[in-house]
């Protein structure tokens, strides 16, 4: 049977894998054995067969479901469509497919405008037609994706605004908006984090995925057991369908230390109902 991510009630129906958590909780870089209160973690396009055929296995081990992370690695300005179908069939043939509850299609895609990583397209922070463009044609990327795909949709940004223009508008053909606003070295929480998180709820319908920072680097506030408390109360929060921990294993390349080796660990266990 096909596992799908229709709606939040039906996500959660069909997350719950979670032995204890308040919510279903995944996790970015899941690694080969993720804890068991995790029911669900990403995997990207860029994998070799074999590691999809490792998830394939977990999956059928354990229930894991994955988020497919799409498209990271391909210029912005190529058509998705045709991509979409060589990914779809690699999982097919790898297994993977029964398994894969969503995707994404790049992530972040105001921010990184905003931080010229488009400006050799034209598209420069100042460029007031950014916005529309963007919003514009991940729309038509999102609707070609799942038209090959089947899945849901999931948006990653850090702040979201009304579907059809304004601020960070939401693109076309999104089911779920997964925020990941983090404050950096000597920010303040209230207004790097949850001012954006309240923004997104009180302009957007979409269901919301909670992307909390359980991660230590520099440049970044460091966790402490006050934010563990806030992202807790956060993810209780109905419009949150799901929480995707970013992350869990260590990015050593970043200087990234993930939640499987935090001291914290414990405390956000802990907040999740992990007992």
């Amino acid at each position: 049977m096909r596992i799908t991510l229709a709606g939040v009630s039906v996500s959660l129906l069909l997350l719950a894998g979670v032995a204890e958590a308040q919510k279903p909780v995944g996790l970015f870089d899941p690694g080969t054995n993720p804890p068991a209160w995790a029911s669900f973690g990403t995997i990207t396009d860029t994998v070799s067969d074999d590691r999809f055929r490792e998830a394939a296995a977990m999956s059928r081990a354990r229930g894991f479901l994955w988020v497919l992370s799409m498209g990271h690695h391909e210029h912005p300005a190529t058509p998705i469509g045709p991509h979409a179908e060589r990914v779809k069939a690699r999982l097919a043939a790898t297994g993977l497919l029964p398994y894969v509850i969503a995707f994404n299609v790049g992530e972040e895609w105001y921010e990184q405008w905003l931080h010229g990583a488009f400006s050799h397209y034209g598209l420069v922070p100042n460029n007031l037609d950014g916005t529309a463009i963007i919003h514009d044609w991940l729309g038509k990327q999102h609707a070609a994706a799942k038209a090959v795909l089947g899945l849901p949709v999931i948006w990653i940004t850090t702040i979201a605004g009304p579907p059809g223009a304004g601020f960070r508008p939401v693109p076309a053909h999104t089911d779920y908006v997964a925020l990941d606003p983090y404050a950096p070295k000597g920010g303040d929480f209230q207004s790097f984090v949850l001012g954006p998180l309240a923004y997104s709820e009180q302009s957007t319908t979409h269901p919301l995925i909670l992307i909390p920072q359980y991660f230590a680097q520099e440049g970044y506030a460091p966790l402490t057991e006050s934010m563990i408390a806030a992202y807790a109360q956060v993810l209780a929060r109905p419009r949150y369908a799901a929480m995707m921990a970013f992350t869990w294993k260590d990015r050593p390349v970043l200087g990234m230390t993930g939640l499987e080796n935090l001291p914290l660990r414990a405390a956000v266990e802990r907040s999740i109902g992990v007992k």
